[in-house]
């Protein structure tokens, strides 16, 4: 590998580990909000995103932390086809990126919704 091609390769490495910090820096900051918010924190239902990679804010510690709260349920859509997206509870698959997939296609959205 030429000099150029390896010197290409480490600013790129650097590119992507600048853009994941910037990332996780600004999920906390959205996280530290959302925590702030009086509506949330009231909340006894929480519909939320479940993030996609780094294309969206990382909010998975706020979800974490309002599931585990007694009385409140969060929900997070699941898309099962083209045309149908549901809403699933918020649980141990969704913890961790694609766990989504792994929970059962049978849940239903809310009915108030």
């Amino acid at each position: 590998m030429e000099i150029s091609e390896q010197k290409r390769e480490i600013r790129i490495a650097m590119l992507e580990k600048l853009e994941a910090e910037k990332h996780k820096e600004e999920s906390a900051e959205i996280c530290s909000l959302i925590r702030s918010l009086p509506a949330f924190t009231a909340a006894k239902t929480i519909l939320a995103f479940n993030p996609y990679k780094r294309t969206e804010p990382d909010i998975r510690p706020v979800l974490k932390e309002a599931a585990k709260r007694d009385g409140v349920t969060v929900l997070v859509p699941e898309v099962v086809s083209e045309t149908e997206m549901v809403y699933i509870p918020y649980g141990k698959y969704a913890f961790t990126a694609g766990g989504l997939n792994r929970l059962m296609k049978e849940a239903k959205a809310p009915e108030n919704m």
